[in-house]
């Protein structure tokens, strides 16, 4: 048997990349640690060890019950009769089958879906641009993609990227998420910058540990932040004490956001959101008089029904405070030439734009289509000379795809590819996705096996 090794890397189970250290005898997994010799294990001490995802990385790779091989049905649909063949039978197929359909129907009539797994979604961008088809749909619309989209379109950046810094931030926003069980190591860098005296707002309905820890918990009425955010603007604007210079020099629209501020003072907004219209001034002064402040949302705000509209309001905060692009605030992503981008992997200057213009539900749902992100992306790249990534943005309309799978308008769908994501549960209209998953012609599902 040979000596244990010792492989430096970075985790991607969560958006705070931990860098780890892999234990590996002959080629094979034996446990993930946290890199100790790394600067930042000093800060990040106990989070690794204490992750559950880190000290079940052996169990997940080596499971009995996961798969190593594709299998084709064997019985009737719901049977549960399964055989397994080679991986060439199956990619052989598979590309067969595909071909006929793009030969057929146009390579529109093929369809993808996707959850968040990690590592794979630029290399099923680049697939499909180079198919020829638009109709990729995915967990955007409920995780990340609205925030990228929306912060890309006010800021230029895809803003919630950066942590707090110890000793520098002075304010941490918190909105719809307990870092505590989600992503430890945010979690301990923003103790630390709370140790070292920023203060801490939580916006959420729930008593988390971030709640424990804060300076002021709102305790908001479930789905009614935008109001919320809203009333915190209306007092920032009306206390005077948004960032003169910062609007002045960089924000548009100033006059008619303050004109719309004024339908939302804080006592209208405490009868919609449950917070006190003291708190929600309190949390308006803390915010603003505190600067740099970072800001953070999360999946609680991600998947509100008006998620567009609580997101455009809560990037509205750091916007007229000027605590955009300041170190200790809110540091975006800008496409950088240090590395080949996600852009480049995913080819999406290979899409022609005829196959573009035939995305489906792009004519109702633009934003998050590829029409909103060509109209964001030509400014973006102006400014940074590259684009950021399609893979949180530009999907198709999912209900409008699989309406096109259960009733061919308005053109069909007859195949469907899944990478890591089971539609019956991750997306809306339970009934329509089975009624339309029950009439396409083929369907292929990959899972992180």
């Amino acid at each position: 048997m040979g000596d244990v090794q010792v492989r430096k890397t970075i985790c991607m189970w969560c958006h705070d990349h931990c860098r780890v250290a892999v234990h590996v005898r002959d080629g094979q997994l034996l446990k993930v640690e946290e890199d100790r010799e790394h600067p930042r294990s000093r800060l990040l001490k106990p989070t690794v060890r204490a992750c559950p995802r880190a000290r079940s990385a052996a169990e997940w790779f080596y499971h009995p019950d996961r798969l190593r091989y594709p299998l084709k049905r064997a019985g009737k649909r719901r049977e549960g009769k399964w055989e397994e063949i080679s991986w060439d039978q199956a990619l052989d197929e598979i590309a067969q089958k595909l071909e006929g359909i793009r030969r057929e129907n146009g390579a529109e009539a093929i369809a993808t879906s996707s959850g968040t797994y990690r590592t794979h979604d630029e290399y099923r961008r680049r697939f499909f641009n180079l198919l020829g088809s638009p109709n990729c749909i995915g967990q955007g619309h409920i995780c990340w993609g609205v925030s990228n989209m929306i912060s890309a379109a006010i800021s230029g950046l895809c803003l919630n990227a950066v942590g707090p810094r110890a000793g520098v931030t002075r304010c941490m926003l918190l909105m719809g998420t307990n870092p505590r069980q989600g992503e430890r190591g945010s979690w301990y860098v923003i103790l630390k910058a709370k140790k070292k005296g920023a203060k801490l707002i939580v916006v959420d309905p729930r008593y988390t540990e971030a709640a424990q820890w804060a300076d002021l918990w709102l305790q908001l009425r479930p789905g009614t932040d935008c109001a919320l955010y809203m009333g915190m603007v209306n007092v920032v604007i009306n206390e005077g004490l948004y960032d003169k210079e910062f609007v002045e020099n960089w924000c548009y629209g100033f006059d008619e956001l303050a004109q719309r501020a004024q339908e939302y003072p804080p006592e209208e907004v405490a009868a919609i959101t449950w917070v006190s219209a003291d708190k929600i001034r309190e949390a308006a002064r803390m915010y603003a008089s505190n600067k740099p402040a970072a800001s953070y949302n999360y999946m609680g705000v991600e998947q509100l029904a008006n998620v567009v509209e609580a997101i455009h309001a809560r990037f509205i905060l750091p916007a007229i405070t000027g605590n955009i692009d300041v170190r200790g605030g809110d540091i975006g992503r800008p496409p950088t030439p240090q590395y080949v981008s996600e852009n480049e992997i995913e080819l999406s200057d290979e899409l022609p734009p005829e196959q573009r213009s035939k995305q489906l539900g792009a004519d109702r749902f633009r934003l998050l289509s590829l029409a909103g992100y060509d109209l964001i992306q030509e400014n973006v790249q102006k400014v940074w000379q590259r684009r950021m990534s399609q893979t949180h943005h530009c999907f198709a309309h999912a209900p409008t795809v699989f309406r096109a799978m259960a009733t061919g308008e308005p053109y069909p769908v007859k195949a469907l590819i899944t990478l890591a994501n089971n539609p019956m549960v991750t997306m809306p209209n339970t009934k329509l996705v089975y009624r339309a998953l029950k009439t396409w012609s083929c369907m292929w599902s990959w899972t992180s096996g």
